[in-house]
């Protein structure tokens, strides 16, 4: 089952919005979501702080603004 990697924090509205977009996506139901807070590893913090939601599959990235059609075309790639 592949790892999908959620990039987000607490109190982020954007990070709500794609969390519920990933649970309605049912493209998604292969995947294994694996949230990530950033908060909690001051590198990840450096690294996403300012472009959260970000999704990671396989190293590639997909960062703010994630809508249904991004999401889905950025899924097409990884296959």
């Amino acid at each position: 089952m592949p790892q999908l990697n959620f990039y987000t924090t607490a109190h982020c509205s954007l990070c709500e919005q794609v969390l519920d977009l990933l649970l309605g996506t049912p493209e998604l139901a292969g995947y294994q979501v694996h949230s990530i807070d950033i908060a909690q590893d001051p590198e990840l913090l450096d690294r996403y702080g300012d472009k959260i939601p970000v999704l990671e599959l396989d190293g590639d990235e997909l960062s703010a603004p994630i809508d249904q059609q991004g999401l889905l075309k950025w899924l097409d790639r990884q296959t």
